[in-house]
């Protein structure tokens, strides 16, 4: 059983393909160990109904990972997932780091909640991190 209450309505189906524009974030960062669990936490919350998570459960947007090609293939579920690949690819072909459009990766999520899972972000620099609080100053929820 799942330990939190749930908030969506019955009436709404998770796979739903409104896009939230404007408000598009991430609502969480999970940094950490690796091997720490989580592949088990993206899993969880994946397959929860009051979660989108991206169909990539490591993006490492923020760190030097970013720059590499990715060797396995994400999920892709609907249509949600494909524009969100297709939007990573773009952004992180980039030389800089740009949050808004980072941000607006989020846009599938609509009213749900999501989040980027990426323990290699234990690792980020003082400045990045300050860089994505001062961005993000809601976001105070890091696993």
């Amino acid at each position: 059983m799942w330990p939190f209450k749930v908030r969506v309505a019955h009436d709404r189906d998770k796979q739903e393909s409104g896009f939230a524009r404007g408000a598009a974030r991430p609502d969480f960062l999970c940094v950490g160990a690796q091997k720490g669990g989580t592949t088990w936490l993206y899993q969880q919350l994946d397959a929860h109904p009051d979660f989108w998570m991206p169909p990539r459960k490591e993006l490492h947007y923020f760190d030097e990972l970013s720059r590499t090609k990715r060797a396995f293939p994400p999920r892709r579920r609907d249509a949600r997932d494909l524009w969100f690949l297709e939007r990573i690819a773009s952004l992180s072909a980039r030389s800089y780091i740009d949050l808004d459009n980072y941000a607006r990766l989020f846009e599938p999520k609509a009213s749900l909640l999501s989040g980027d899972i990426t323990p290699a972000y234990s690792m980020l620099n003082d400045e990045i991190i300050q860089r994505i609080v001062d961005h993000f100053p809601r976001n105070d929820q890091a696993v």
